[in-house]
């Protein structure tokens, strides 16, 4: 697992002055490239090598309001890897009441740059992704 830590900024929220629908997503890709960043397999790295990661599925789940100032904990985690994609589950809790506010499942398949078609996840970034999460 990763943990990632944030504050909740004003233009992330809409005029009820709670996160923007769209913030859980925002808060699950950023730590996954902090991790990324920090790691063996960055972004920069995977690309170079002639793949993409674009995201073919996305859910979240609401559990308790986020506003303005908030300290939040992402916490990652790999989920299910098949043959040519990848999940990234999150769950975002609020850090000074310990509540849970939200959970994030993003899939990933592997494409080949250029092409439009899934295809394996290589096996030294399939080592790689699985490294980031031990």
């Amino acid at each position: 697992m990763f943990t990632h830590t944030r504050s909740i900024f004003l233009k992330e929220t809409d005029a009820t002055g709670v996160i923007y629908f769209t913030s859980l997503f925002h808060y699950a890709l950023e730590a996954f490239e902090v991790l990324l960043s920090k790691k063996e397999s960055s972004l920069a790295q995977i690309f170079a090598k002639g793949y993409l990661m674009p995201i073919v599925h996305a859910e979240a789940d609401y559990k308790a309001p986020l506003r303005v100032g908030d300290l939040i904990t992402v916490d990652l985690s790999l989920g299910h890897v098949g043959t040519t994609s990848f999940s990234i589950e999150s769950k975002i809790l609020h850090l000074s009441s310990g509540k849970e506010a939200g959970r994030v499942k993003i899939v990933h398949a592997f494409i080949k740059q250029g092409e439009e078609k899934a295809t394996q996840i290589p096996t030294d970034i399939l080592g790689l992704l699985k490294k980031d999460f031990s």
